[in-house]
């Protein structure tokens, strides 16, 4: 009986946080991959990731950063799934804002992401944080060095976190 009091502790607090974060991750998510049912299902898996590791998640110092972290990881694994069959780019769909989102104009990430990247550089991050693709693969596409192009993805990793460092 004791556990099934504290596993519906533990469900209460879930679902606040649940409804807490949803929306912020899901805009997160939907500006990484512009699919908006593919958004929502990385969302989900996200969050059974959370219950599933739960003991870990509720005393994690920064839920919503584990949160953003595990979604990262989501979106590589969908991705390549996706890639080998196809020569997939996830393209923007046009989206009607849902009750849930109306509130929200941009997602915070969308917006400091877009807001510090070029145009190159918004390309060079998806094709390597979100499309999987190697230091090698873009350094070919690029023309330039492997060498060449880890610094420059070592310093749009410094540059995201400089500019999500200022935002907070």
């Amino acid at each position: 009986m004791e556990n099934n009091k504290n596993l519906a502790v533990s469900r209460k607090e879930f679902d606040k946080i649940y409804l807490r974060y949803k929306p912020k991750l899901l805009r997160y998510v939907y500006t990484m991959i512009e699919n908006r049912d593919m958004a929502e299902d990385i969302v989900q898996e996200t969050f059974y990731e959370a219950v599933r590791k739960y003991d870990v998640f509720s005393t994690h110092p920064n839920q919503m950063g584990w949160l953003y972290q595990t979604a990262r990881y989501k979106i590589k694994e969908c991705v390549r799934k996706v890639k080998p069959h196809a020569e997939v780019r996830f393209e923007p769909t046009q989206l009607e804002p849902s009750d849930e989102e109306e509130g929200y104009c941009k997602a915070e990430m969308e917006m400091v992401i877009k807001d510090t990247l070029t145009a190159e550089e918004m390309l060079r991050f998806r094709r390597y944080f979100l499309w999987g693709e190697s230091i090698a693969e873009i350094a070919e596409r690029e023309n330039v060095s492997e060498n060449n192009m880890r610094v420059k993805v070592t310093r749009l990793k410094k540059k995201i976190e400089s500019a999500l460092k200022d935002k907070e």
